[in-house]
């Protein structure tokens, strides 16, 4: 005797669109802003806060939205990665590099490692300090990219070094005039 089958109607849902559904959802939700002051000197500027989320890891970015013209502007980034969870000997090593350029022209990552960068480091920590300046009034961007580089020595049996290395883009768009008060 055979089983029947019942037919459950159109509730079927593919791989296929489930994957889309998770890829969508993680898009919508992966980048979030913030806003805050930051002082510099006397003056209180406005600061944009972004949260990037991305497989490999996230950044948030405190970075003033509106600076004057040839200042030296100061930001941060917060980095966290899925190499913070790695246990790292002494012999071990991590570097937690930014490379940065500011402009009015928006590059994507392959274009961004062609321009001259300036680059920050972090040794100890996950936050990364940084100090740029931009030299065109208007819209500019800061554009880079942070690389996460873990050295874990003795990895292979035959004691080589095993090197992982993420990347992530950074982009913002900062308003840049010549006086405040205007």
């Amino acid at each position: 005797m055979q089983k029947e089958k019942k037919h459950t109607g159109n509730m079927r849902i593919g791989n296929k669109n489930i994957l889309i559904l998770v890829l969508t959802l993680f898009s919508i939700l992966s980048c979030k802003k913030g806003r805050g002051n930051t002082v510099l000197g006397d003056k209180i500027q406005k600061t944009d806060t972004i949260y990037k989320k991305e497989v490999v890891g996230s950044y948030q970015l405190k970075f003033p939205d509106t600076v004057l013209i040839n200042d030296i502007s100061v930001g941060e980034i917060n980095y966290s990665s899925v190499l913070d969870t790695i246990k790292l000997s002494p012999k071990d090593k991590r570097y937690i590099f930014f490379y940065v350029t500011t402009g009015k022209k928006l590059f994507n990552l392959d274009s961004l490692k062609k321009v001259s960068l300036d680059t920050f480091v972090s040794l100890e920590s996950n936050i990364i300090p940084f100090k740029i300046k931009f030299t065109q009034k208007g819209n500019n961007y800061i554009n880079g990219f942070i690389e996460d580089e873990a050295y874990i020595a003795n990895f292979y049996n035959d004691g080589k070094t095993r090197v992982i290395t993420h990347q992530i883009d950074v982009t913002k768009k900062v308003y840049v005039k010549d006086d405040f008060n205007r």
